[in-house]
């Protein structure tokens, strides 16, 4: 069994690396390192067996969404459910493998982007395999199970869960049904934009590489009213999944900086460049 299990995808990373290694700021320490090292922990998407409130509270969240959403988020419980019970191998790789399919039906529209071609999008297929990607790319990340249990911290929400409820747990499986939710809108609602960066701020990724340039929830404590999501692909190239071109803007010194600054504060605690200088001003005294 893979032991450990990377929550951002190596392949990914890729364009960053030198020699196949990178530059990473975590807690505060530079250092520059092989993908193997970052990103990772021992069996993240073990997916361990939910107790009768967990599954009820998962079920209560599927009810209050569009009921055209509901075959395809209950198939999402349904997978973290089949892989929890079949067997130890199941339950620790389960999940794992099947971020593996996603990520490899993606690799043509990846490779598309590379060479700045966006018009896959316009394919039914592959507009299917990119928003599915897209979906799991965003919500797989320790930095969204973690956004997930914090909502536990909040009275509101809190007061009518049952103690029996697991944070750990119930994020684990919420983090499928909320990739699902996102690919879903991906591919029923949204356009693509692609950024060029030729300034000498290239572009950073982090341990959260899709971002919502309209959330701060755990700023405001309100809900994010849109979805504008930027995915840094490589240095020099991001693109934006929106409904609207509004947030489009052309990429000079100042908006690759800002969207920078956005990766450093929505990262949970790790940051990605294929050059020291560009990570290392984030390091806080």
């Amino acid at each position: 069994m893979k032991k450990s299990q990377h929550y951002i995808w190596r392949n990914y990373l890729k364009p960053w690396t030198d020699k196949d290694k990178i530059w990473c700021l975590r807690e505060n320490k530079l250092f520059f390192t092989a993908l193997e090292n970052i990103g990772q922990e021992n069996y993240f998407y073990e997916a361990l067996p939910l107790n009768s409130d967990e599954l009820n509270l998962l079920n209560i969240y599927i009810s209050k969404l569009h009921p055209t959403a509901h075959r395809t988020i209950k198939d999402m419980l349904n997978l973290y459910i089949f892989s929890s019970g079949v067997s130890i191998e199941s339950r620790k790789q389960g999940i794992e493998d099947y971020h593996t399919k996603i990520e490899e039906r993606a690799i043509f529209s990846i490779n598309k982007l590379y060479q700045k071609d966006c018009t896959f999008f316009d394919q039914e297929a592959e507009r299917l395999n990119f928003s599915t990607y897209l979906g799991f790319q965003y919500s797989r990340t320790n930095k969204i199970r973690n956004n997930i249990m914090r909502l536990f911290e909040i009275q509101d929400f809190r007061k009518n869960i049952p103690d029996t409820v697991r944070p750990d747990v119930f994020a684990r499986a919420m983090s499928l049904l909320t990739a699902d939710t996102i690919g879903n809108w991906a591919y029923s609602k949204s356009k693509i934009f692609l950024l060029e960066n030729n300034t000498q701020e290239s572009f950073i990724t982090g341990d959260q590489p899709i971002i919502n340039l309209k959330s701060n929830f755990f700023d405001t404590g309100e809900p994010a009213k849109e979805l504008v999501l930027y995915y840094p692909v490589t240095p020099n190239i991001a693109i934006i999944i929106a409904e609207t071109d509004k947030e489009v803007i052309p990429i000079n010194i100042d908006r690759a900086n800002y969207l920078n600054n956005k990766v450093y504060e929505i990262s949970q605690n790790q940051i990605y460049s294929n050059k020291e200088n560009l990570i290392k001003k984030f390091i806080t005294k």
